[in-house]
């Protein structure tokens, strides 16, 4: 008769297993996919010590004739690429478009931040420096990639949609369409942009109960841009600063 305490040790050991083999399918996953699909890289920021990481989702179904838009998501304060994948991983696996999750360069709470906003001076020269890291990054993925550089979409969440608002309308030119997700509109620095970006699409998702960026400053921004005749949506959704897997499953549908 096998006494208890071997019987322990074989249900330890088969727990332990359970365990190593649960981990290995998560990792396994994650290794397939990166092999086939999701890249995990960096650049090197010109005339800079910057070194930029990135996540690069390609499409599900690529086809290497093809070209195909770009969706580029800027994760909020603390965050990072890897919490955004994680989050929605399904979801941002099966879209029949590149997605480009960058990571922010400043370190802040566990993760990563865009800018700091204590100081206006400060700001400017983070804004200035996050504009570099974006604009070098769609140029040398668009180069090696199946990327239509006439249709990207700059997207981003909180401090990324602070950010998506003052990069997508001070470089019109960039991208085909902003959608800022519980963002700030900033009028002293970007009212005299207005003009210039008329031939982008913005669509704006926004939370009515948002207690760190008001419902209201997005509402009176949106209100501003169609006395310019810009093309603007509003979405909003009752909900505070957040939004879930639907929110971002309308925002990647607007995707052209």
């Amino acid at each position: 008769m096998t006494s208890p305490a071997r019987i322990s040790r074989q249900l330890s050991s088969l727990a332990l297993l359970a365990i190593a083999l649960v981990s290995t399918t998560e990792t396994g996953l994650w290794a397939q996919q990166n092999n086939r699909r999701i890249i995990q890289g960096e650049i090197r920021v010109k005339q800079s010590d910057i070194s930029a990481p990135y996540i690069l989702v390609k499409p599900q179904n690529l086809i290497v004739t093809n070209r195909y838009p770009l969706f580029i998501f800027l994760h909020g304060y603390g965050s990072t690429p890897k919490y955004v994948m994680n989050r929605d991983f399904a979801l941002l696996t099966h879209q029949d478009f590149f997605i480009l999750l960058p990571q922010a360069p400043d370190k802040a709470e566990g993760g990563f931040s865009w800018y700091r906003l204590d100081d206006n001076n400060q700001f400017m020269a983070d804004l200035q420096r996050d504009e570099r890291i974006l604009s070098q990054m769609i140029e040398e993925l668009t180069a090696s990639n199946n990327i239509d550089s006439s249709r990207v979409t700059l997207s981003g969440f909180s401090q990324g949609g602070r950010l998506t608002f003052c990069i997508g309308l001070r470089n019109p030119k960039l991208f085909s369409a902003i959608a800022p997700i519980g963002g700030f509109y900033m009028p002293e620095l970007l009212d005299s942009h207005i003009d210039d970006a008329k031939y982008l699409r913005v669509i704006v998702f926004h939370g009515t109960q948002d207690n760190v960026n008001p419902f209201d400053n997005v509402n009176a921004a949106c209100s501003k841009f169609r006395q310019h005749g810009i093309n603007i949506t509003l979405f909003s959704y009752p909900l505070a600063h957040t939004y879930t897997s639907e929110v971002l499953r309308r925002v990647l549908a607007d995707v052209k």
